[in-house]
């Protein structure tokens, strides 16, 4: 079997944008190159952040974008891996998944695909060609145990498939400012779009406030995306007032977001792993969730409050029962942060990329 110190793993990615994926991909870099395996990027995109800070990991990025027709994308992607050779070609979202798959045969190297949500809404936001990107790849790495499973029953061999958990960077303890000088903050954080529910959020916030209404209590959205505007109404509708909610827009450093709060509140209908809980937990948040995707596997009992999607009086009951109890707060925050560090570190990630690369190759 091939040290990993001589391994060569080429990613390549739809975009280098602030998200979830492209955060995972800047980890799974960090993790591999401290692991001595010899790193590239091949992106569509350029001139993004994430692009910048893979640079600076010392990471050569490929620009192949430059057409916007597939074939002519295709064979850009084939010409690099020709030019420097790999022996992995790795998606990093399910919609280049088929370009991963047909370069790699192309030179004939091995690739892996993505499924970076639950598969479903995966498979039904790309129309036919999702069935392309989910069956075509030899291989593929999912980052919730949920979208597994429905890999598996929906034909794909249980060899073929692996739950590589997200990993977050290990943070230092949240400073906790004395609760009678500040309100309490419930913090929404992430892309502002259909997927992520921020109304939702809004409507849940609005109907806590109401119900403490003795508590100082306060909303924050760290994010941006095409729903802001809507999204600014609704708050005006809702009754929600600048000093009681704010827009943050889109931080290049969440980190001060997540000091900042006291509870971390995601609202999404759809999910893989999402970074945003694991990201709060290892500041010590409390969570509270809805019941899609992987989250149920991370905010287990003792770590956070989860309700399913539809239930706005569910996420409203958890938002109170924590505002009234700092304590409940305080063990949900260390439980969680335990439990980041010993599941989801960057140095976990590293192994569990290798050993997959070494059966991928294996076979």
């Amino acid at each position: 079997m091939r040290s990993s110190s001589s391994l060569k793993v080429c990613f390549l990615a739809g975009t280098l944008g602030r998200g979830g994926a492209e955060r995972q991909l800047s980890h799974m870099l960090r993790s591999l190159i401290g692991a001595g395996v010899e790193t590239r990027v091949i992106c569509l995109t350029k001139g993004e952040p994430f692009e910048h800070e893979i640079k600076a990991l010392g990471v050569d990025t490929s620009w192949v974008g430059e057409s916007p027709y597939r074939p002519f994308r295709l064979r850009h992607i084939i010409k690099e891996l020709r030019r420097e050779p790999a022996h992995i070609l790795q998606s990093t979202h399910f919609y280049t998944n088929l370009y991963a798959g047909v370069a790699a045969r192309a030179v004939g190297i091995k690739d892996i695909g993505a499924v970076r949500s639950n598969l479903s809404s995966e498979l039904k936001c790309n129309g036919l060609m999702g069935w392309g990107h989910f069956y075509f790849p030899r291989h593929l790495i999912t980052n919730s145990n949920l979208a597994r499973l429905r890999a598996i029953k929906l034909g794909i061999s249980s060899r073929r498939i692996d739950f590589v958990p997200n990993a977050v960077e290990q943070t230092g303890e949240r400073k906790v400012a004395n609760e009678k000088q500040k309100p309490i903050c419930i913090l929404f954080a992430g892309r502002l779009t259909s997927e992520k529910r921020p109304d939702r959020f809004l409507r849940v916030v609005s109907r806590t406030m109401q119900a403490c209404s003795e508590k100082h209590v306060k909303a924050v959205i760290a994010g941006d995306g095409p729903l802001k505007p809507r999204l600014k109404e609704l708050a005006q509708t809702l009754g929600l007032s600048p000093d009681k909610l704010e827009f943050l827009g889109e931080l290049a450093d969440i980190n001060s977001a997540y000091q900042k709060a006291d509870i971390l509140m995601l609202t999404s209908d759809w999910e893989g792993t999402p970074n945003v809980l694991l990201e709060a937990m290892s500041y010590g948040l409390p969570v509270i969730a809805t019941r899609v995707g992987g989250v149920p596997e991370i905010v287990d009992a003792g770590r956070g409050f989860v309700a399913e999607p539809a239930d706005e009086s569910g996420l409203v009951a958890a938002a109170i029962r924590l505002i009234g109890d700092a304590d409940l707060r305080k063990s949900f925050g260390e439980r969680g942060r335990e439990y980041v560090s010993e599941s989801h570190s960057i140095q976990a990630l590293g192994k569990r990329l290798i050993s997959t690369y070494e059966r991928v190759l294996a076979g």
